[in-house]
């Protein structure tokens, strides 16, 4: 809290325009009205090596270019817990993708599937593909909102 205070990255929600969306594992989702969700991120799924959060964001943003995450302050969410903030372009949907199309895309990145939800390359492991995790835009693009990465090796 100390760094975030001292390079005016401590963010107030409560402070901001934003409309509830959902909550998850690890994410209490907004959406500011306009062009970007916000996402108050817990750390739930990085484990105890917080750097495992930052590796997972950037294998996102090199993946799935077209929804980068990027890290905006830190904030305390509706339960207290220490968060990061991180902001997405909010994607009009014409619905989810299905699990066909998602297979295929991931084919075209070099990912292998493991399980219908799961897919792994030489570096990663990519899990939580599920339809409700990767829309299908209005563009007929797809965008994974909110899979989980990790590191096959560190």
């Amino acid at each position: 809290m100390a760094f975030a205070d001292s390079n005016r990255l401590w963010l107030s929600p409560g402070t901001l325009r934003l409309t509830f969306l959902s909550k998850g594992g690890e994410n209490e989702v907004f959406y500011d009205g306009a062009a970007t969700i916000v996402k108050l991120n817990n750390f739930e799924y990085a484990g105890d090596d917080l750097e495992n959060f930052f590796i997972r964001i950037r294998a996102h943003n090199r993946f799935f270019a077209n929804v980068p995450y990027r890290l905006v302050g830190f904030a305390r969410n509706s339960r207290g817990e220490f968060c990061a903030v991180l902001t997405q372009p909010y994607v009009k949907a014409r619905r989810e993708a299905t699990e066909d199309e998602i297979a295929h895309v991931m084919q075209a990145l070099g990912f292998e599937m493991d399980y219908p939800d799961e897919y792994h390359n030489t570096e990663y492991k990519v899990f939580d593909v599920v339809p409700n995790n990767v829309l299908c835009g209005i563009d007929g693009e797809l965008y994974f909102i909110d899979t989980q990465l990790r590191p096959l090796k560190r």
